[in-house]
């Protein structure tokens, strides 16, 4: 049966006045220096608090009750009250009063059983005390404790020693970084090394002695625990039993949200943002996305042999197009002027685009100005969940993808990476070992995952540019979009799109060509193949693209024996991060994370 309460022994047994128990084991008698402001009990009969008797024994249980001064005090009610299971124990009463020497009076009949208890002592402004009673029909033996401490900590980290006693438990019974209510303890401001003595001990039960060690904080640093069977135990006499308590170490089970920051290689940067080129040359130039669609245009009516919206081809349609269509300038980009000084072709259009239409424009131009040099970072945001291995000193670690960043190109968006499709945003069950040290490491092995970054900032210019004026991200879906704002007035049949479009090229060139048939969707499906055929090359997301593994230092900053950070969160800590992207992976690459723990381990 183990009992669970406070694990700071001696707060325990001065707040209930067990003040023998607290350094050096002393018992209190009638010098004992009164405490300012208070009343004090101070124990009589028997000698000390520490009592025993056989079955049904008897004995007689006297306090004496004193003023803040010292003097006692007659005709003042004391309580007492038995504490714990008793075999059968009785009082002859719950109150006395105090006579004119402040002493008051109680018996005590003893049950018939083996067994150990205490009685309580209460009175009005002054700290419970307690009489540790022993029943026992063998006889009855003590326990000497010889404590020591094996491991590297330096005397001085520890504030006090505490030998504890439980009967009918067995050690393992008992959690080392538990709360567990001993029925009897000991405690010394001595350290290790010092004697700790239970006295009249029931010689037919069986104990657990543990050990343990606390800094001045009350943080438990030490433990160690011993069985004693009663078969060891000879009546009347005095067992002596060396204790070594050992360092314990935190418990890292628990759930941690982790926040890890890589920072991009130039390679990594530019084969990332190389992702975004179907769009990125719908807003490059001034007239885009009419530019380049102009040249997937005249590219798909006049094929040179290369369908990939570059104007080589000098037939008739090629050629009178060149004349109503902007001069180039030196970015490669159309003007509003034609070689002649004419509105140009991309100029009229523009002229017939809605205020919708324009927005969408402002939207690709942003667009078409990524650089590489605009995504430097990447930022991750993933949940580790630990569980300690009850059969060793490792734990069983499970590592979830959550959510990506890039924040310089896209600030505060967040892609969720199941929204991208990735196969393997979790892995299950890895053995991650610990190494016990100032501090405890953590090594988590070598796992890959699936991140996608190059998908990542396509979601991403969708989320941050696109999204906010209405356009998707497709090339299809965007190129319509864009389309619709284009009109052509014609009388009482106003057109939009491709048609409208089309009525514009038919205006420029009519008179001099024949006009083609859908001019506009031979180049939007040019466009899109384009488009397609770019994005084909990326690897999917079938395969892993990111490996991790790291050594991490355990914090358990607030000395509960539970670790509640992984590193610090002053001082971010190194994933070992490779990306393959490009068909190649990277060389390994320090990233640096901060974990802090969000919830306990799920049951």
């Amino acid at each position: 049966m183990t009992r669970v309460t406070t694990s700071l022994v001696c707060v325990f047994l001065a707040l209930f006045g067990v003040l023998s128990a607290c350094p050096g084991g002393q018992t209190q008698d009638s010098d004992a220096v009164v405490q300012p402001g208070t009343h004090q009990i101070i124990i009589q009969t028997p000698p000390g608090p520490t009592i025993r008797l056989e079955p049904m024994g008897q004995v007689m249980l006297a306090v004496r009750y004193l003023d803040p001064t010292g003097v006692p005090e007659g005709s003042a009610q004391i309580s007492f009250a038995l504490q714990g299971e008793t075999g059968g124990a009785t009082l002859a009463g719950f109150h006395a009063l105090t006579d004119a020497s402040g002493t008051a009076e109680m018996g005590l009949t003893a049950g018939a059983e083996s067994i150990i208890f205490t009685v309580e002592v209460t009175a009005s402004n002054a700290l419970p005390v307690q009489f540790e009673v022993a029943v026992s029909v063998t006889g009855f033996v003590n326990i000497e404790v010889l404590s020591a401490y094996d491991g590297p900590r330096s005397a001085t980290a520890f504030a006090e020693v505490a030998a504890e006693l439980y009967y009918g438990d067995r050690c393992s019974d008992l959690n080392p970084v538990g709360q567990n209510l001993p029925d009897r303890a000991r405690v010394t401001p001595d350290g290790f090394g010092t004697l700790l003595l239970f006295e009249n001990l029931p010689a037919d039960l069986d104990y657990a002695i543990a050990l343990r060690g606390t800094d001045d904080h009350g943080n438990q640093l030490a433990w160690g625990c011993a069985d004693v069977a009663s078969l060891q135990l000879l009546p009347g006499s005095t067992v002596q039993l060396g204790l070594t308590a050992s360092d314990l170490e935190p418990d890292a089970s628990g759930v941690f949200g982790v926040n890890t920051t890589l920072v991009l290689t130039d390679a990594q940067a530019a084969t990332i943002t190389e992702t975004l080129v179907p769009l990125t040359t719908l807003g490059r130039c001034p007239f885009d996305p009419l530019d380049r669609l102009m040249d997937c245009i005249v590219d798909a009516v006049s094929p040179d042999g290369s369908p990939d919206c570059v104007v080589q081809a000098t037939d008739e349609f090629a050629t009178q197009m060149e004349t109503v269509r902007g001069r180039v300038d030196g970015n490669d980009c159309r003007e509003p002027q034609t070689l002649t000084s004419d509105t140009s072709l991309e100029a009229i259009v523009w002229e017939a685009t809605d205020a919708t239409g324009l927005d969408y424009y402002a939207a690709l131009a942003d667009l078409g100005s990524v650089e590489p040099s605009m995504v430097q970072t990447l930022e991750l945001r993933s949940r580790l969940t630990l569980v300690a291995d009850p059969q060793g000193s490792s734990y069983f670690l499970w590592h979830l993808l959550e959510a990506l960043a890039l924040p310089d190109f896209a600030p505060d968006t967040w892609i969720q990476l199941s929204e991208l499709g990735g196969l393997v945003l979790e892995v299950s069950s890895l053995e991650a070992e610990t190494t016990v040290g100032e501090p405890t490491l953590l090594s988590v092995p070598f796992h890959a995952m699936t991140l996608q970054p190059r998908w990542a900032i396509l979601a991403a210019a969708q989320a941050h540019l696109l999204a906010p004026v209405g356009l998707p991200s497709d090339p299809a879906s965007l190129i319509e979009a864009v389309l619709q704002t284009i009109h052509y007035p014609d009388g009482s049949s106003p057109m939009s799109g491709c048609e409208a479009l089309d009525a514009h090229i038919c205006d420029a060139v009519s008179g001099q060509i024949t006009c083609p048939p859908d001019a506009c969707a031979q180049g939007v499906a040019l466009l899109v193949n384009l488009a397609d055929d770019h994005w084909s090359t990326i690897p999917p997301a079938t395969q892993p693209d990111a490996t991790f593994a790291a050594n991490i230092p355990l914090t358990d900053s607030d000395g509960d024996l539970s670790v509640d950070q992984l590193g610090s969160a002053a001082q971010p800590l190194p994933w070992k991060i490779d990306l393959h992207l490009n068909d190649t992976w990277s060389s390994p690459q320090d990233a640096t994370f901060s974990a802090t723990k969000i919830a306990p381990v799920p049951l």
